[in-house]
């Protein structure tokens, strides 16, 4: 496999440059992945992103839409209305992301396959001490998301 970039630069100086550094760090933020997915059936607004994310604080539920949306993958529809009404939805290269998020989704529960039989006991107690996972109704079917140790953490 060829190598991108030198060793000795930082993410940041890949940026732009390297496809993975570029997509790592776009993706990279606490639930950043989670919170495309919960957009990929259409506009959310934020107390309902905040409801399906219970452990999440609304600081750091707006921090990462903020950057979400300045990574261009979010935007922001605001309704001038009493109420104010703001809604989150992909960008068109936010919905670009869907294939990615199916990908790690049948990655994900291969992972949680494998755990359960391949590694020893003390390894498995690791999923326990994480919690049960989210439960996230995909195509019709509910999935336990569990791969957020490269991601989600």
């Amino acid at each position: 496999m060829k190598q991108l970039f030198e060793t000795d630069t930082t993410m940041e100086e890949r940026f732009g440059k390297c496809p993975y550094a570029t997509a790592q760090s776009l993706i990279s933020g606490k639930r950043a992945v989670l919170i495309l997915h919960y957009l990929e059936d259409g506009p959310v607004r934020f107390n309902e992103l905040q409801r399906r994310m219970s452990k999440m604080t609304h600081a750091t539920l707006s921090v990462q839409l903020k950057t979400l949306i300045e990574n261009g993958l979010v935007e922001r529809k605001q309704y001038e209305t009493v109420p104010l009404k703001v809604e989150y939805s992909l960008t068109p290269i936010g919905k670009e992301f869907r294939p990615v998020i199916e990908a790690l989704q049948e990655w994900g529960q291969k992972y949680i396959e494998y755990t359960k039989k391949e590694k020893p006991p003390e390894f498995q107690n690791h999923f326990a001490a994480c919690g049960e996972g989210i439960s996230i109704p995909y195509h019709g079917q509910d999935f336990l998301l569990k791969f957020h140790l490269l991601f989600f953490v």
